[in-house]
C-alpha cells in the first residue's frame, strides 16, 4: 500500500550543521559529533542503561505500555555527562549559540527512550502541534538500523498540510525515511514533525537519550529551564503512553496482536485532527 521506506537521503545528514535542512525536512543528521574518547563514553553509557533495563526488568514490566516495547528514560546523571561531551564540540557549541544556549539551566528538558526487544512498530505522531515546536536532540549510543529500531520519519517537505490526513497522503505518495545512525550521530528534529519508532528486532535493548530545546533565538529568550539539582543519580524508566481505565487493556491488546488494525483504528479516529 505505502512505497518502500528510503534509506538514505541526500539532504538530511552531513559532518556541518544546516539549517536550512532542518527547517525543509523538519530533521538533520549531524554526523561524528564527537571526538573517540566521547565516543566510548556513550558506549558506556549505553552498556549502563542496558545493565539498568534488565536488573529493573520486575520494576519496569509493571509499568504503563511495556508490552508495546518502548519506555521513558528520567532524567538522572547521564544527560549531565552526555551534556558536558557536548560542550566540547565547537559545532554544537555553534548550533547552540544560534538558539541561545550557554548552559543545561537553557535545555527545556531531558529524557530519552528505550526500544526494548520485539517491541512493536509505533503508529505516526507527532509530538506537538506546529504553533507549539520545539527543538529535539537524539544522540546515537551505538549503530542504529532497521535491526534495532530506528526512527522512521516523514519529511515536512512532503506534506501539504497539519491533520493525520494530510500525513497519510504524504507517506502513500512519497513513503518514509528510516534513518540509520552511527555511535556519536545526532539527529535534530522539531517536535511537529511525523515520525514512529519501529520494531526492535534485535536481542537487546536500544537507548536513545533526548534533549530538548525550546525554539528560543538570540532574539527570544527561553522560559523554561532544566533544574540542574534535581538530576537522579540512579537510572529509572517510566512507562509508555496507553490510555486509562478499562480501555487501557484493550488498547495495548489490539496494539501487541492486532498492530496494522490497531494503526489503522488510531488514523481512522484523528483523520482531521492535527495530533
Amino acid at each position: 500500500m505505502f512505497r518502500e521506506k528510503d534509506y538514505l537521503s541526500e539532504d538530511i545528514r552531513g559532518t556541518k550543521f544546516s539549517i536550512n535542512s532542518l527547517e525543509n525536512n523538519g530533521f538533520y543528521i549531524l554526523e561524528n559529533s564527537f571526538s573517540e574518547e566521547g565516543i566510548k563514553i556513550l558506549s558506556k553509557i549505553r552498556d549502563c542503561l542496558i545493565y539498568e533495563s534488565e536488573s529493573q526488568k520486575k520494576i519496569i514490566s509493571n509499568l504503563t505500555g511495556y508490552k508495546l516495547g518502548n519506555l521513558n528514560i528520567e532524567k538522572c546523571f547521564i544527560h549531565k555527562e552526555i551534556w558536558n561531551l557536548l560542550k566540547t564540540s565547537v559545532i554544537i557549541e555553534e548550533i547552540f549559540k544560534y538558539f541561545d544556549i550557554n548552559k543545561i539551566q537553557d535545555i527545556k528538558s531531558v529524557g530519552g527512550n528505550i526500544n526494548l526487544p520485539q517491541s512493536i512498530p509505533q503508529a505516526f505522531h507527532r509530538d506537538s502541534s506546529l504553533q507549539d515546536k520545539y527543538l529535539m536532540m537524539f544522540i546515537a549510543l551505538e549503530k542504529i538500523t532497521s535491526l534495532n529500531g530506528a526512527q522512521e520519519i516523514i519529511s515536512d517537505k512532503n506534506v501539504n498540510g497539519i491533520k493525520f490526513i494530510d500525513m497519510l497522503k504524504s507517506r502513500f505518495k512519497y513513503g518514509s525515511i528510516l534513518l540509520n545512525m552511527n555511535p556519536g550521530d545526532i539527529l535534530f528534529r522539531y517536535s511537529s514533525t511525523w515520525h514512529r519508532g519501529t520494531k526492535n528486532s534485535s536481542l537487546y535493548p536500544r537507548a536513545v537519550p533526548l534533549f530538548t530545546i525550546s525554539l528560543g533565538t538570540k532574539k527570544t529568550k527561553n522560559n523554561t529551564k532544566v533544574d540542574i539539582h534535581s538530576f537522579e543519580k540512579k537510572i529509572s524508566f517510566r512507562g509508555n503512553y496507553a490510555p486509562e481505565g478499562i480501555l487501557r487493556n484493550l488498547y495495548i491488546y489490539l496494539a501487541c496482536n492486532f498492530t496494522r488494525i490497531f494503526h489503522f483504528l488510531i488514523y481512522l479516529t484523528k483523520l482531521f485532527r492535527e495530533k
